[in-house]
């Protein structure tokens, strides 16, 4: 499988249709052999590469409908052959996804905002059916490859500090992005991987090994964590860690969080302005960048312009691809003139623009619907509040081609799944 990667590079710098056939051709070999956990993690790999900004691997954003369009067909395929059953659950988005369609009609590009729809909407087809088999089928060996991947993507991002340090840090703000496209990226891509590393490394415990393993791979990844300066990735992955831990214990201590602890976070983030003035007054604000965070380094300045064009169209908003394009087309001078760059930052934000509150409701209740069916009751709500407070300061659970969506998507049926692997213990 990595050795397609240099021919389809060299192919795509020559002719990139011809890239795209070979690549075409090897996943459907793959799926004739029947590899079809090296189809899913080829299909990582090329999500991840599509997430650069080098112009040597733009192509590679295509070949990401390429995999998706054929993993449909192979799970069409599947179900009619009777290899798998239809899940019900995947009913619920079909609402989410007409509704979509009729909200494109009134967007700026209605071609566009229909062709992110459809992926949105096969992305998660393929996974509730083909990846949920698979993930049953060869799910110890699937979690393993996706681990075992995860650490040599943040272990070559390390290595291009000494090799090609423009490459590993991003030139407009001197932040450290290892192979993705921005540091926010590494950001979203640790919290992620740091939940799924958390699941492996418990079904491991007592194994002889287990302390190399935990040099391997939580080194890398907090390493880079920390090099990103991505206080999304370190807040989140403490909101898992502090839940988790308060989630395993007595009742006592869920009190405490639900009636204490979270509603102290509420009254911080109420009172966050004053309190960030006076530690940006002082010294030790200097390290987080606390210098930034008054705009969330131009996130709230964009959200209050996202907010403004959402209560235009309030309950079904302006289709797939909306937030993007005003923000890359149609943002206003003032907020370029506050150095804002980017889009909203903000998931819930994008979906309330593009599909509306009817919208938002439904698909939210769709992944809460589908995370409730995580194994362990103990790791639900600290897998809800760690990777919702990773969305809403990034847009990247409203794409569906992008790195981070498909990795959230195997997270939950990891979590679902891993008592049927082996005989292992039970995650607390």
């Amino acid at each position: 499988m990595f050795l397609y990667l240099p021919l389809l590079y060299i192919l795509g710098n020559i002719f990139a249709p011809l890239s795209y056939v070979l690549f075409a051709l090897a996943i459907i070999g793959l799926a004739l052999r029947k590899k079809h956990h090296q189809i899913i993690i080829f299909l990582l790999i090329i999500f991840i590469i599509g997430d650069s900004r080098q112009l040597t691997v733009f192509f590679f954003k295509e070949m990401r409908t390429i995999v998706l369009l054929i993993l449909t067909m192979i799970t069409f395929g599947d179900l009619l052959s009777g290899k798998y059953k239809f899940r019900r659950l995947f009913l619920l988005l079909v609402p989410f996804y007409v509704l979509s369609l009729m909200a494109a009609a009134r967007n700026f590009e209605p071609g566009l905002s229909i062709s992110k729809a459809t992926s949105y909407f096969l992305l998660i087809f393929v996974a509730m059916h083909y990846f949920n088999h698979h993930v049953i089928t060869s799910g110890w060996v699937l979690l393993k490859d996706v681990v075992y991947l995860s650490s040599l993507v943040l272990i070559v991002g390390l290595f291009l500090i000494v090799f090609n340090f423009e490459l590993a840090y991003f030139y407009t703000s001197g932040r450290y992005r290892g192979v993705f496209g921005n540091p926010n990226g590494i950001g979203v891509y640790g919290t992620l991987i740091f939940i799924i590393y958390y699941l492996y490394l418990h079904l491991l415990k007592g194994e002889s090994s287990i302390i190399n393993r935990y040099i391997l791979f939580w080194g890398p990844l907090l390493l880079s964590i920390v090099l990103s300066f991505s206080r999304n990735a370190l807040a989140s992955s403490f909101i898992f860690v502090m839940m988790t831990y308060i989630h395993q214990g007595s009742s006592a201590k869920r009190v405490v969080l639900y009636a204490v602890v979270i509603p102290a976070i509420v009254f911080l983030v109420m009172n966050i302005e004053d309190i960030i003035r006076q530690l940006a007054a002082q010294e030790i604000g200097r390290g987080l960048r606390f210098e930034t965070v008054l705009d969330g380094s131009g996130r709230f300045l964009a959200w209050g312009f996202a907010w403004e064009e959402f209560v235009k169209n309030p309950w079904i908003g302006r289709g797939f691809a909306f937030e993007e394009i005003l923000f890359q087309k149609h943002m206003p001078k003032w907020l370029y003139i506050t150095g804002h760059q980017g889009g909203v930052h903000n998931s819930f934000l994008a979906f309330l623009m593009n599909t509306g509150v009817i919208g938002t409701v439904m698909i939210l209740a769709f992944f809460y619907q589908w995370i409730k069916r995580i194994a362990e009751s103990r790791l639900i709500m600290p897998i809800i509040f760690a990777t919702a407070f990773s969305a809403f300061f990034e847009p990247w659970l409203n794409s569906s081609l992008n790195a981070f969506t498909v990795h959230f998507i195997l997270m939950i049926l990891f979590y679902t799944h891993y008592p049927k692997y082996r005989p292992v213990p039970v995650v607390a």
